[in-house]
């Protein structure tokens, strides 16, 4: 179903840590001249939130632009599906995969938001392989590399596991997400 939107009414995905997502400005001046000659495309897909609002899966910067172009109460087509929050994760990360395939902020956001989300119990990561087991085992909510028993009440997963999850199964993507996760 598709409905029209009051931007205002339009939430970001909830693991999108809008706080920390760097606006990428260049990219919301092209969307912006993009809506002067053609309008907006109806592409952003969200599923509904409470108090009759819309949480996107993704879109963040066509969203801003939009704000900027219409503001709050100009409105936006979003096409409406019934998401979980798995699929609310995996739309976000790989929106755009390629564009900001230079930006590590973003690969590393998407990997803190999923193990964030793994230990609140969100969303199910793949067992971690055997042969990751000894050689970098985390525990959610840590980002730390763990030696010795499981503690009580956490979460194992390795950053192939994380990796494996999101669909970022090149060697590639995968060594990003290992880096993200030393990294945090």
């Amino acid at each position: 179903m598709n409905s029209q939107v009051a931007i205002q009414d339009i939430l970001p995905n909830p693991f999108r840590r809008i706080e920390h997502y760097r606006i990428n400005e260049a990219k919301i001046a092209a969307l912006q001249e993009s809506f002067r000659a053609t309008g907006m495309w109806p592409i952003i897909i969200g599923r509904a939130a409470s108090g009759g609002k819309v949480e996107i899966a993704y879109g963040h910067h066509r969203i801003e632009a939009a704000r900027r172009t219409y503001g709050l109460t100009g409105k936006v087509k979003i096409i409406h599906q019934d998401l979980s929050d798995e699929q609310m994760l995996k739309m976000m990360a790989n929106e755009n995969l390629e564009d900001y395939g230079a930006e590590f902020i973003v690969t590393m956001e998407t990997v803190h938001a999923a193990v964030e989300a793994y230990a609140a119990g969100r969303i199910t990561l793949p067992e971690p392989a055997y042969q990751d087991k000894g050689l970098e085992i985390r525990f959610a909510p840590s980002f730390a590399r763990h030696r010795g028993s499981r503690p009580p009440g956490k979460r194992p997963y390795t950053s192939r596991s994380v990796a494996s999850f999101l669909g970022w199964v090149s060697p590639a993507r995968q060594k990003k997400t290992t880096v993200a996760l030393n990294a945090l």
